[in-house]
């Protein structure tokens, strides 16, 4: 167990693609059945590619996933008329 859990660490740390950060790492055993713990931060579409890698000839006992918006606020720039602006990124991204 522990050596895929490194394994794994090593993936993330060196991933380019997803942008992995590890967040927590953990080994143990308990009643002799051994467990690691992974938390990483990456893309939503390098979730499932990881989650394959680390299951490989084992079995998940367990898989969450958490998603929160980490992009910048965007603000309103107001223009030398008073007007106020918005930076343009899309039309639907725009709201009051």
């Amino acid at each position: 167990m522990a050596g895929r859990v490194h394994e794994m660490q090593a993936a993330c740390a060196t991933d380019e693609k997803f942008g992995c950060t590890v967040l927590e790492v953990s080994v143990r055993s308990e009643d002799s059945i051994p467990t690691g713990l992974l938390k990483l931060r990456l893309a939503p579409g390098g979730v499932d590619a990881f989650i394959s890698a680390a299951s490989k000839g084992g079995k998940i006992a367990a898989r969450g996933t958490h998603a929160e918006d980490l992009a910048q606020p965007v603000c309103r720039q107001p223009t030398p008329a008073g007007d106020v602006e918005y930076p343009s990124r899309s039309p639907d991204a725009v709201h009051e």
